[in-house]
């Protein structure tokens, strides 16, 4: 053969031989850049094409949406509905013995109360509760609430079916179609139907906690003592443990209707009764509650030193509901605050703010926060400013963001006119005693900045400038500061003055690392509360694993709707 120059073979058919092709460098580049051209046109043909057909899916899964029927919200629960629900709920967990659903029916008991009125209760009572002369009591607490209601203008006393007023807002949508109209007739006969009464007690006591909150609501105490005590005799003569729970909340209405009456002393020996009782047959439910109503008690007669005895004595159980827990930080907080103990004062109302329900319990978290700030204070601590601009803080704590004004910048004549201006407000939170504590504490503010800005003054002149009546009294106060750590000076009794000494590093000390390690021992209480407060599923056997009953299960909506409805509870009840 004969090789060509451009690599071109020129064959002969009758002999084999060895072809050698030369092909030169631009000729490689030139066939490589067509090879990858060819390929980028594959995939973007390949890409084109993908796409076009996922356009054509999206047109046909449209086009078949649109063909689907519009699917319809379901329509909330009529105040009806749903306390037929909660007694059919309550019936099962009274039947299965399961202290979870009777705590479910406590939780959804609030979405009823918001909506539902004197004459929705009175239909509940006389349909649901059998015959008696207790039922007959109940209904006669309830009608006098209608009467109230009826007198205010606040509501309308008759009662029509759930159903009418959703008929009389859809007369216009008849056009719909017969399936509507159908539905709704449906519902009307579903809703004409009454249940059967139970004779059970747990229903009855249900019903009977209901009427204390509406006797609470409408601030009718001598009726709400009456309709607690019964509630506490009925709870008493059952004897059974399903009773606990509205025992508790009767306990609780009872020393609410005394305190209103201002009588609150008189049920002092029945609380500590209970409270032994409730220890002695561990109803962790009745000892949280009667702990809290105890301390309540005594801070509401200044019996700081029983109150500190009790705190001692009687621990709080862990399994007690996250409202309860929260009020008890609060009592132990002011008790701590009173005993001069601001640490832990600090510490347990720290953790009530962040326990405490955010969306309810406004109220509650206002008094929390007032007494915080107060703390903070005194343990020489500034109060964060973003707290005073909150909305629901703005107002209320506006006596407070002048003491705190006043603390900052140490003057003592602000502090003394904001005392003089705020008085009736601090007495009123009962915060009179804290407050007056701080002028100490301005007074070492000043003291600290005078320290600061010269390195040797006069007691005359530290007196001149913090509004003292005599050197004399500069000279206690600045001994008093030297000997707690407040400012590192010398004084010179002969001489007549204070020599500050100088600045110490703060990174050569120990405060560093004890900040770090405060920091720490916090997250380490926060995982440890996180791990106790998880709930476990009790065993189950494999046929009740394989077909769960329906009605026990709750979506992350009703469990998210539950624990925020679970801080209601917070505005109504005792702080």
């Amino acid at each position: 053969g004969v090789v060509g120059r451009c690599g071109t073979l020129r064959r002969e058919p009758r002999r084999r031989v060895r072809v050698r092709v030369r092909v030169s460098a631009r000729g490689v580049g030139r066939c490589a850049r067509a090879a990858a051209r060819a390929a980028w046109w594959r995939r973007a043909a390949a890409a084109m094409a993908d796409a076009d057909k996922k356009k054509g899916d999206a047109k046909e899964e449209k086009a078949e949406d649109a063909k689907k029927p519009a699917e319809v919200a379901p329509k909330p629960l009529t105040p009806w509905k749903r306390l037929l629900k909660n007694v059919a709920l309550l019936e099962k967990s009274v039947a299965k013995s399961d202290s979870l659903l009777m705590l479910r029916v406590l939780r959804q008991t609030a979405a009823f109360r918001r909506r539902a009125s004197a004459a929705d209760l009175l239909r509940g009572i006389e349909t649901c509760v059998a015959e008696s002369p207790r039922r007959d009591q109940l209904a006669k607490w309830v009608r006098a609430v209608v009467d109230v209601e009826g007198a205010k203008g606040e509501a309308d006393v008759a009662m029509e079916p759930d159903g009418a007023g959703a008929g009389a807002a859809g007369k216009g949508e008849d056009a719909k179609g017969d399936d509507a109209a159908a539905g709704a007739a449906a519902e009307a006969e579903e809703e004409s139907k009454p249940p059967a009464p139970s004779d059970t007690p747990e229903v009855e006591a249900y019903f009977q906690t209901l009427v204390l909150k509406l006797l609470a609501k409408h601030s009718l105490s001598p009726e709400l003592a009456a309709c607690a005590e019964d509630l506490v005799r009925h709870g008493i003569a059952q004897n059974r443990r399903s009773l606990d729970w509205f025992t508790a909340k009767a306990y609780a209405a009872l020393s609410q209707a005394h305190e209103a009456m201002g009588t609150l002393s008189s049920v002092r020996a029945e609380l500590l009764a209970a409270h032994r009782t409730a220890c002695l047959r561990h109803d962790k439910v009745g000892q949280a509650t009667l702990l809290n109503l105890l301390l309540r008690n005594f801070l509401h007669y200044n019996l700081i030193s029983q109150a500190s005895q009790l705190l001692g004595r009687a621990p709080f159980p862990e399994d007690a509901s996250n409202n309860q827990y929260v009020r008890y930080l609060f009592y132990r907080g002011r008790i701590n605050a009173i005993r001069l103990d601001y640490a832990d004062a600090n510490a347990d109302l720290g953790q009530a703010l962040r326990k405490a329900p955010t969306s309810t319990a406004v109220e509650f978290r206002r008094a929390v926060q007032k007494l915080a700030i107060v703390v903070k204070l005194l343990l020489g601590e500034l109060p964060e400013r973003p707290i005073f601009n909150e909305p629901d803080m703005r107002g209320p704590l506006r006596p407070y963001f002048e003491i705190t004004q006043a603390v900052r910048v140490g003057d003592i004549v602000a502090f003394n006119t904001a005392l003089a201006a705020r008085g009736e407000q601090f007495t009123t939170d009962r915060t009179l005693t804290l407050v007056l504590r701080l002028r100490h504490n301005v007074m070492k503010t000043g003291l600290r900045k005078v320290a600061l800005s010269y390195s040797r003054i006069s007691f005359s002149d530290i007196a001149a400038k913090l509004h003292l009546e005599s050197p004399e009294d500069a000279e206690f106060l600045c001994a008093k500061a030297v000997h707690d750590g407040v400012i590192d000076a010398t004084l010179d009794h002969e001489a007549g003055h204070l020599t500050s000494n100088e600045v110490v590093d703060l990174y050569s000390t120990t405060a560093p690392q004890e900040a770090f390690h405060s920091r720490i021992e916090f997250c380490l209480d926060v995982h440890n509360e996180a791990v106790k407060s998880m709930r476990y599923p009790a065993e189950v056997s494999a046929a009740d694993e394989e077909a769960p009953p329906k009605e026990e299960e709750m979506t992350a909506e009703s469990i998210a709707e539950a624990l925020e409805e679970e801080g209601d509870d917070m505005d109504e009840g005792p702080l």
